[in-house]
C-alpha cells in the first residue's frame, strides 16, 4: 500500500495541532489558508481517515487524530535529529522543552523568557501546556511536562517546589 503524503503534510498538522487553528497554524508556516487545508484534506486521503472535526468556529482533533498526533510529533523530531546530525551541528544543543503553567504566567511572564530562551537555544522548540494549577502540577507528575510553573499548592512528595516570586494582593475599596 503506497502512502502518498509527504513531510510538509506532516508539519502543516502539527502546527494545527499546536495552535488550534487552521488560520493561525498557515501563519505560523507560512503560507495561505487553503493551501494548509489542502495539506490536511491530502494528508487525510492519504491515511484513509479524518483527523480533524472542523466548523467554522472550532477545530478539535477525531479520536484518530489524537492517537495520530503523538506518533507524528515523535517522526518529525526524530527526522530534526536525523538532519541536524548529518549537517554536523550535533554538538549544538537540541530538543524539546514542555511547560506547563496556569494561563495568567503564559500571558504575562513566559513570553519573554520564551523570547530569550529561543535566542540562545534556537534548536530547542518550547511546548506551552496552560491549565488550571491541578492539571498543571498533575502534568508534571504524569510526565506530559519538564516543570510547571504555577501557585502554591498541594505538596507532592516527588516533585521539588521552587518559589519563583510572591505576588501582593490588595483589596479595593471605594471611600464612604
Amino acid at each position: 500500500m503506497g502512502i502518498n503524503f509527504d513531510l510538509t503534510d506532516l508539519q502543516a498538522f502539527r502546527a494545527v495541532v499546536e495552535l488550534g487553528s487552521f488560520r493561525k497554524a498557515a501563519e505560523a508556516i507560512s503560507i495561505s489558508q487553503p493551501a494548509l487545508s489542502r495539506r490536511i484534506d491530502k494528508l487525510e486521503e492519504a491515511l484513509g481517515v479524518r483527523l480533524f472535526e472542523r466548523t467554522t468556529r472550532s477545530v478539535t482533533l477525531t479520536t484518530i487524530g489524537r492517537v495520530f498526533a503523538p506518533s507524528a510529533e515523535q517522526l518529525l523530531d526524530d527526522l530534526d535529529v536525523a538532519l541536524l546530525g548529518i549537517r554536523d551541528v550535533s554538538s549544538s544543543r537540541l530538543g524539546r522543552v514542555t511547560i506547563a503553567c496556569v494561563p495568567s504566567v503564559a500571558y504575562y511572564f513566559l513570553p519573554n523568557v520564551i523570547a530569550n530562551y529561543h535566542r540562545r537555544f534556537p534548536r530547542i522548540r518550547v511546548k506551552l501546556l496552560d491549565s488550571s494549577a491541578n492539571e498543571v502540577l498533575g502534568s508534571v507528575i504524569s510526565g506530559e511536562a519538564d516543570f510547571s510553573v504555577s501557585f502554591m499548592g498541594s505538596q507532592e512528595p516527588d516533585i521539588e517546589f521552587k518559589m519563583l516570586l510572591q505576588e501582593r494582593f490588595v483589596a479595593a475599596c471605594r471611600l464612604e
